[in-house]
């Protein structure tokens, strides 16, 4: 294979080689000849005795300085380096931007670092000046391998959805505020419904490592009571830049609902993450948004947050995560604003079958400016997931996820305390 690499990029940079005599030894022969003895040292694991000769050997005649440098960067690749290996193909590439096997080598070196967006988008360049239709194709496949997101994507998802009653229902009847009792009846049911929607993804790579994309995103949630029923649809655009190991990202967004097939309200906003990867287990992952919703009865709202964690992979299988979360919303109607911190824990696992199993804690207080016959509400929700897949129950491409979650909020003014127990089962599919 790499004979036919070498002879593709003589052909490419106008030099054919040239055969060596057996009486000549390595100084007598020309510098395209000593190109050829070390590539023939390369192919046979002799790299210590070729790096010698490129150490020693002044390239200087044609393009011969650059075969050098890309044999040099085919040795630090093979030892690993590829760091090394990168820098050397970029230095080469920012001259002589022609040479399509260094730009072909170079793909394949972020590849094996891991960089897929970045090995994709030279395999793109590649594609763009290819020499047939075949050579096209073979490379539009290895794009589509490296960076299944590319160009459009439209995506699915069904839930089975819990009862609007866990979520809102109090759990007691009677509750006493200010000393004085209050019949309440906070127990409207929806009944189990279904949560399905899809989402229709554009993605376009500007440079190596920089994306921008849109998103068209609908979902609805339909019960048996019509009541409940809420429709959803935005759009979102963005920008990532880096490596999928470090990477920003910054998007504004906006979106649209409808509940019992009446207008409720609509927002937009900005959001900004950031993913860093501190060692090759360790990653801090970063977000920060702040949103403005109008509501149709005149109760506008800014809402901001700002999440903060770190994952830590013990192994192949087993990974752990912490982090905090900031909430706040300011409100035109004084009292629904609230302040908010929420850190949470969680851990999964992945068993050798091929189940999947992650859990997850959270405890949040949440201090609101209501306040009702002196008493302010303060609640403290704890919230615990678990969340299951397993590849042998997969329905075709799809792997069903099932999540249980058990909520209790404790707050000061009774009626808003409850528990909650919810089951969701959800498809999703990426056509």
């Amino acid at each position: 294979m790499f004979c036919i690499l070498r002879a593709l990029f003589l052909a490419l940079i106008g030099v054919l080689p040239a055969v060596a005599q057996d009486d000549l030894s390595y100084a007598d022969l020309t510098q395209n000849q000593q190109i050829g003895v070390i590539q023939t040292m390369i192919e046979a694991g002799q790299l210590d005795e070729a790096e010698v000769l490129l150490a020693v050997t002044p390239f200087d005649d044609g393009d011969a300085e650059y075969e050098a440098a890309f044999l040099q960067a085919v040795i630090l690749r093979l030892r690993g380096d590829f760091a090394g290996a990168e820098a050397i193909l970029r230095d080469i590439l920012a001259v002589r931007p022609e040479f399509r096997l260094v730009r072909l080598e170079l793909a394949q070196v972020l590849a094996a670092q891991g960089r897929r967006e970045g090995a994709g988008y030279q395999f793109g360049i590649l594609a763009e000046t290819a020499n047939s239709t075949a050579e096209s194709q073979e490379l539009d496949t290895m794009i589509s391998a490296l960076q299944p997101g590319s160009g459009f994507q439209p995506s699915a998802f069904l839930t089975i959805a819990p009862s609007t009653n866990f979520n809102n229902g109090a759990s007691a009847q009677t509750v006493l505020i200010g000393g004085l009792p209050f019949r309440i009846s906070n127990t409207a049911q929806s009944g189990v419904g279904v949560r399905y929607g899809g989402a229709l993804t554009f993605t376009d790579a500007v440079s190596e490592d920089t994306q921008i994309y849109a998103t068209l995103h609908a979902q609805r949630d339909d019960y048996r009571a019509r009541a409940f029923d809420t429709d959803t649809a935005g759009v979102r655009l963005g920008v990532q830049h880096g490596t999928e190991r470090d990477r920003f990202t910054a998007e504004i967004f906006g979106n649209r609902r409808w509940v019992n097939g009446e207008q409720f309200d609509d927002g937009y906003g900005l959001r900004l993450s950031v993913r860093h990867a501190m060692t090759q287990r360790l990653a801090f992952d970063g977000s920060t948004a702040i949103e403005r919703r109008d509501y149709d009865n005149g109760t506008d709202s800014i809402r901001r947050t700002l999440t903060l964690g770190l994952g830590y992979a013990v192994n192949r299988q087993f990974g752990v995560r912490g982090g905090v979360r900031f909430d706040g919303q300011n409100s035109a109607v004084a009292n629904l604003d609230y302040d908010a911190i929420a850190p949470t824990v969680g851990a999964y696992y992945r068993f050798d079958n091929g189940l999947l199993v992650d859990v997850s804690y959270e405890a949040e207080d949440r201090s609101h400016e209501l306040i009702i016959l002196g008493t302010r509400r303060e609640d403290e929700t704890s919230r615990t997931r678990l969340a299951v897949q397993w590849d042998r129950l997969r329905l075709g491409d799809v792997v069903p996820l099932i999540t249980f979650t058990q909520t209790n909020n404790a707050s000061t003014l009774t009626p808003f305390s409850y528990d909650a127990r919810g089951v969701e089962l959800t498809f999703s599919h990426a056509f």
